[in-house]
């Protein structure tokens, strides 16, 4: 019995994954989107939506102006962690000492208030009290009181958003299409496509490390969970869209581990709202694209991940109403251990293969800004900063092979980061793709780093030839050892 031609196994899976797309892109009959109005008209195919537009970040933090954010009251609390939704924004309160989260106020709008919600011109709050000490409840009605005293009108926004599903079937569609015509050339040549299977420790390394995040995170934070059919939708879509790239471009494709950790890593960076489903699905396009399409000496030119999320982030911050995402950088900086789990496991990849040198130079960078009073502050150990550094910069296909070139490119990447988040600051956009907006760059610039490395090496052979040994390869054990000594004392702060 003949097995069946992997392209009908490709055609079946695509339809899979295009129903569950559908499902996952659209509330379900009878249930409004997040955010939805209950009233008001709409156009056909578009649902009219409140949400909170991109660059709302300064205002929301000052919105605790009478109790201050980050700022610890007398009685070991702190307003440590806001996480702005597509419609709602939530305050933790925490304890300065363990950072557990002993309450909270939910902000939404007046129209999607609750019986029992506290009410202003435009706010409805909702306090949670997750520790009922005496102090913790007068630390949140505190907070409350703040928040309506600087409800002054014009925080949210009504927009309309586009139902993703003709543009999921149409895309969907195509690939089946795609799949078709290659099993048709298959049939009147004759000729096999062949499907390897390549396990790449590679490959391995990142899934687990990214694997290891998610469960902790997922065990801290409860929103993961929800996200976790999002990213198995990601991980059918991603393996099915490398495969007709391979079997179109070389007429074979290896069956690896690697769209897992592009997916996994994608997902660590940013969300998207159900209703912009679609654009999650672009990014792992984009990415799986890359791979194949640009490369320089056989070598994919760009991190994919990066290059995904940079080019629909830019999207997102050019078209708010069209392209919205989901701010997740408290999210992954809620788990009380987050950062020192970050820094242990970045600790595997880094005694594995020689890129410490990039995590250090460019935290020495923002470091450095940091402690010059530089505009609008870039710290690399927050758990969404130190991720990028750590995990997204330091892909080790994408990066210079010199030691020196890995010097410049981690100094430029850090430089990069804190100057695209000043400016998405100064312009009064959120600078949450300000980590991953200067990847595709530095990726780019990797030929010139690795030359500008040469070029010093050779001067410095002759005046300091002892800088240039000491940052050899052999001897990564320490450059990781100061590493670790750096960031170990903020990770356990």
């Amino acid at each position: 019995m003949k097995r069946a031609p992997p392209i009908l196994l490709l055609c079946a899976a695509l339809v899979l994954v295009a129903a569950l797309a559908q499902a996952e892109g659209a509330p379900p009959v009878g249930v409004p989107p997040v955010g939805a109005r209950s009233h008001g008209p709409a156009l056909q195919g578009v649902s009219e939506t409140i949400a909170i537009p991109i660059g709302r970040e300064a205002r929301t933090m000052a919105l605790l102006g009478d109790v201050g954010f980050d700022r610890p009251t007398g009685d070991g609390l702190v307003w440590r962690n806001i996480a702005i939704a597509q419609a709602q924004v939530t305050f933790a309160l925490s304890r300065v000492q363990t950072k557990q989260r002993v309450g909270e106020i939910v902000v939404k709008h007046r129209d999607m208030a609750a019986p029992g919600d506290r009410l202003g011109r435009e706010f409805a709050l909702k306090i949670r009290v997750l520790d009922p000490n005496p102090a913790v409840v007068v630390a949140l009605d505190a907070g409350a009181a703040s928040i309506l005293s600087r409800d002054t009108g014009g925080y949210f926004a009504v927009v309309g958003q586009p139902s993703p599903a003709p543009l999921l079937w149409t895309a969907f569609g195509a690939m089946v299409a795609w799949a078709g015509l290659l099993l048709a050339s298959q049939l009147r040549n004759r000729q096999q496509k062949r499907v390897n299977l390549r396990f790449k420790p590679t490959h391995l390394l990142p899934a687990l490390i990214q694997l290891v995040l998610y469960g902790y995170w997922s065990s801290q934070v409860s929103e993961v969970y929800g996200q976790l059919p999002r990213i198995a939708i990601q991980l059918v879509f991603a393996f099915a869209l490398d495969a007709l790239l391979g079997l179109t471009l070389r007429r074979q494709w290896d069956l690896t581990f690697g769209p897992v950790p592009i997916v996994l890593s994608t997902n660590l960076f940013v969300w998207f709202p159900p209703g912009a489903f679609h654009l999650s699905l672009a990014v792992i396009a984009l990415a799986i694209a890359s791979k194949w399409l640009l490369q320089r000496q056989g070598r994919h030119v760009f991190n994919p991940s990066a290059f995904g999320i940079a080019v629909v982030g830019a999207a997102c911050i050019a078209m708010p109403n069209v392209a919205r995402f989901q701010d997740i950088a408290h999210l992954i900086s809620e788990p009380r251990w987050m950062l020192a789990l970050i820094v242990g496991l970045g600790l595997i990849a880094q005694l594995r293969v020689p890129i410490v040198l990039i995590t250090l130079s460019s935290s020495a960078v923002l470091l450095g800004l940091k402690a010059v009073g530089a505009y609008h502050v870039v710290y690399p150990f927050w758990p969404a900063i130190l991720l990028a550094l750590t995990l997204l910069a330091t892909d080790p296909a994408t990066v210079p092979q010199t030691s020196l070139g890995k010097l410049f490119y981690g100094l430029s990447f850090g430089l990069l980061v804190w100057a695209t988040s000043a400016v998405l600051t100064l312009c009064g956009e959120s600078d949450f793709f300000g980590k991953v907006l200067p990847m595709p760059l530095v990726n780019m610039l990797v030929p010139q780093f690795d030359r500008a490395g040469d070029w010093l090496a050779a001067r410095l052979v002759r005046r300091a030839q002892w800088l240039v040994q000491a940052l050899e390869p052999r001897w990564n054990w320490a450059h990781v050892a100061i590493w670790a000594a750096l960031a170990g004392a903020h990770a356990v702060r």
